[in-house]
């Protein structure tokens, strides 16, 4: 009765884990190192997430992001609509589980995963702010040029902090 089986042991190490990324994504999400005028900011948020996902890899990972995405949504983020929700917090988090495509990987391989996720987030937030954000654009191009332009100060100064970071 008092020995645990060795899986079990496994579950609970990788539940600690997850629960402790997303905690730490939570709180490093509030700690802001600069804050944009309409609520962007560049902070360590990713750094546990991409962690977690480059160490259990793709599956594993895409759960804990998501779960992290809607925490920081809970946790004081900005929402004009349930397709916005999907984006900025949904996808744009799910982006992080790139790095599992590279599990346990160093060197160029974990900072191409990186660089795939920042890309991914991009896309996803510039998207949603094209959509939901960039209003008074005569076109659609604008709207796009902008909210790319927005999301870039934040997403790429992460991408490079998440660079330097989550290899060690």
């Amino acid at each position: 009765a008092g020995v645990m089986r060795s899986s079990t042991r496994d579950d609970i190490l990788i539940l600690t884990e997850a629960a402790t990324a997303v905690a730490l994504s939570v709180l490093l999400g509030n700690l802001r190192l600069l804050e944009l005028p309409s609520g962007g900011s560049i902070t360590l948020a990713c750094v546990p997430l991409l962690a977690f996902a480059a160490l259990r890899g793709v599956r594993q990972g895409l759960l804990v992001c998501v779960c992290a995405g809607f925490a920081h949504a809970l946790h004081g983020g900005t929402i004009v609509h349930p397709l916005q929700l999907v984006f900025d917090y949904g996808i744009a988090y799910a982006a992080y589980a790139c790095a599992g495509c590279a599990p346990t990987a160093t060197g160029w391989r974990l900072r191409c995963a990186i660089c795939a996720a920042g890309v991914v987030q991009l896309t996803a937030t510039t998207i949603s702010g094209a959509v939901f954000f960039a209003q008074g654009f005569s076109s659609t191009a604008g709207a796009v040029r902008y909210a790319l332009a927005y999301n870039s100060v934040t997403i790429i100064p992460e991408v490079l902090l998440a660079l330097a970071l989550v290899p060690l």
